[in-house]
C-alpha cells in the first residue's frame, strides 16, 4: 500500500502497517538519542523507548506532515490560477496609476492607454486559444524551412 511508504530523501521506509500512537498519558513525541548507551528516552516522561518504536513514530509524523504540506501545495496553486486574472488586472492598474509609464501590449509593444477602452471589446476564449495555438505552429513551420 503506497500509504505505508515514507519517502525522505534518498531514504524509503515502508512499514506493514499503520499503528496508533500508544493509549497512554504520554506521547513521547519530544525524543532524546543518548549517545551513551544508545537509547531513545522520552524528554517529557524520561521513558526509554525502542529505536524501532522511533523511527516507527518519525515515518508516521512525516507521512503526515509531508500530506499536509502537499494538501497546501495544490491549494496554493489552485489559488493562484484563480486569481490569475486579479494579479493582472493589479499590475494594469500599478502602471496606469503610475504618473510617467502605461502598461504595453505583450504583442506589439506599444502603450495601451486607460481612454483606448481597453476591456471594452472582446473575444472568444476558444477561438483565441486556437487562434495563438495556429500562429505557433505557423512560425515553427517556417522556422523549419528556412
Amino acid at each position: 500500500m503506497v500509504d505505508n511508504v515514507v519517502d525522505i530523501g534518498e531514504m524509503r521506509i515502508a512499514r506493514d502497517r499503520v499503528s496508533q500512537f500508544l493509549p497512554k498519558a504520554c506521547q513521547h513525541k519530544s525524543l532524546r538519542l543518548e549517545e551513551h548507551g544508545e537509547v531513545v528516552k522520552c524528554v517529557d516522561c524520561g521513558t526509554q523507548v525502542s529505536a524501532f518504536w522511533a523511527l516507527k513514530m518519525m515515518t508516521e509524523q512525516w507521512a503526515t506532515a509531508s500530506s499536509r504540506l502537499k494538501a497546501a501545495r495544490e491549494a496554493l496553486e489552485v489559488d493562484k490560477q484563480a486569481n490569475l486574472h486579479l494579479v493582472a488586472a493589479r499590475k494594469v492598474e500599478k502602471a496606469w496609476r503610475n504618473k510617467t509609464m502605461v502598461p504595453a501590449c505583450p504583442h506589439c509593444h506599444r502603450g495601451v492607454f486607460a481612454s483606448d477602452g481597453f476591456g471594452g471589446a472582446m473575444v472568444n476564449k476558444r477561438i483565441e486559444e486556437a487562434n495563438r495555438k495556429a500562429e505557433s505552429q505557423n512560425r515553427t513551420t517556417e522556422g523549419e524551412k528556412k
